[in-house]
């Protein structure tokens, strides 16, 4: 088993919000997750749907738009009984991919066949349908959380931004309307690999990266109550 070094590690980039501070416990975590969290290279917080729809030979995703809500399409290879999820919709951004979810055996009866999608998907680092546990825990070590048949890996890491992301909201009924400012000083994340065996072998693989806002909000002006 691998032994992982917990540590606090502090990145530094630019982006939108000016410098952009990412903080993670286990860079080993990091690296590892990194490697596989991409399926046939689609990856997870990073891709755009449309170039997920090129790959996969559709002219687009169906996108199911709910606040609050993930939306979810599964795919088929045309010639194998290999299915694709895939997850928009965290923090109401449907235009990222943020999950990929590959199964065989039992699929969804809602899932549309693609002539392009890999009868075989694997991540940059190994991980496939198949695999004995084993193997599996030679990726990923054997720390692993088990529930409902499930065996979860995953790691929480921070982004902090140096320049807050402002915006204005307005809220309450027409007579009674006020506004208040929203300050997103940062983005919280849940990075997992979620696993289901079948006979000692990988059936089921999900790689996902949750994401919740770090905010305050700030009232401007009286409220009306």
């Amino acid at each position: 088993m691998k032994i992982l070094s917990f540590f606090v590690l502090i990145l530094v980039v630019l982006g939108a919000y000016g410098q952009v501070t990412v903080e993670w416990i286990g860079e080993d975590r990091w690296k590892v997750f990194k490697s596989h969290s991409s399926m046939n290279g689609l990856e997870v917080g990073v891709t755009k749907l449309d170039e997920v729809a090129r790959k996969i030979g559709i002219s687009e995703i169906p996108v199911v738009r709910k606040k609050h809500h993930l939306s979810r399409a599964c795919y088929k290879n045309a010639k194998s009984n290999v299915g694709m999820e895939i997850s928009t919709g965290v923090l109401n951004d449907y235009n990222t991919l943020y999950g990929v979810k590959v199964k065989s055996g039992d699929l969804d009866s809602d899932c549309r066949t693609s002539e392009l999608l890999d009868a075989e998907v694997v991540t940059p680092g190994g991980l496939k349908l198949g695999l004995s546990k084993s193997e599996v825990y030679d990726l990923l070590g054997q720390e692993f959380i088990v529930k409902e048949g499930f065996y979860k890996w995953g790691f929480d890491y921070r982004e902090v931004f140096s320049k807050p992301k402002i915006s204005i909201h307005e809220s309450g009924p027409k007579r009674a309307r006020y506004k208040s400012k929203y300050i997103q000083k940062g983005l919280y994340h849940y990075a997992k690999i979620s696993i289901k065996f079948e006979n000692n072998r990988v059936q089921e693989l999900e790689v996902f990266d949750a994401i919740e806002s770090d905010f305050k909000i700030e009232p401007i002006g009286d409220s009306p109550y």
